[in-house]
């Protein structure tokens, strides 16, 4: 072999270790992207999963709304509908009951009064039994609930326990009252 032989054949040798460096540095680039693709796709993956149960749980949500909107839509009163007021007082005062109902009415309201009167002898809520004569004020109560007002017969000042849990439970709830008759301020002791 001549010079020339040995000349290639170092290049040659360089050459195809330069490829080799150049095929190592290639090989660890593409491992490298293999596994950021993996890495990637699992991300990926999670992010989807995620995605698919923040859209199950919306889903879920859109038809609790839905279900509560119906809901709401047949229990919620119309814009149009007239005030609503209660009244609350003694039903020992029954002819004042009768007459604020029929000056609300008059007036464009819609009354929530009393069903049974307690002290009535012939069909008092009393005299079916203190449980039912319960079970009677807390309906009250919730007439109260749907009012928009709440009005207070108290003939000659006078306001029964009931009638003072009703007007609590109306404060509590932020309604407006009104009373029949004008409240006394309470006498100082002593004085």
């Amino acid at each position: 072999m001549g010079t020339l032989d040995k000349v290639d054949c170092s290049v040659t040798c360089r050459l195809i270790l330069s490829w080799r460096e150049k095929l190592k540095a290639l090989e660890a680039e593409l491992a490298e992207a293999k596994a950021n693709a993996r890495s990637a796709t699992g991300d990926r993956i999670r992010v989807v999963t995620e995605l698919k149960e923040q859209i199950n749980i919306l889903a879920t949500e859109r038809d609790e709304l839905r279900e509560l909107r119906a809901f709401l839509e047949t229990r919620c009163v119309p814009s149009n509908t007239p005030p609503i007021v209660c009244l609350c007082g003694s039903t020992r005062f029954m002819d004042a009951f009768f007459e604020a109902g029929w000056k609300f009415t008059l007036n464009g309201y819609i009354v929530l009064s009393v069903g049974v009167c307690k002290h009535a002898e012939d069909h008092g809520g009393e005299a079916l039994g203190q449980e039912v004569a319960d079970k009677l004020d807390k309906l009250h109560l919730r007439k109260i609930d749907l009012a928009d007002s709440v009005h207070v017969l108290n003939v000659d000042g006078y306001i029964g326990e009931s009638t003072k849990k009703e007007i609590e439970y109306a404060t509590s709830k932020h309604k407006p009252i009104t009373y029949l008759a004008a409240l006394q301020p309470p006498k100082k002791e002593g004085g």
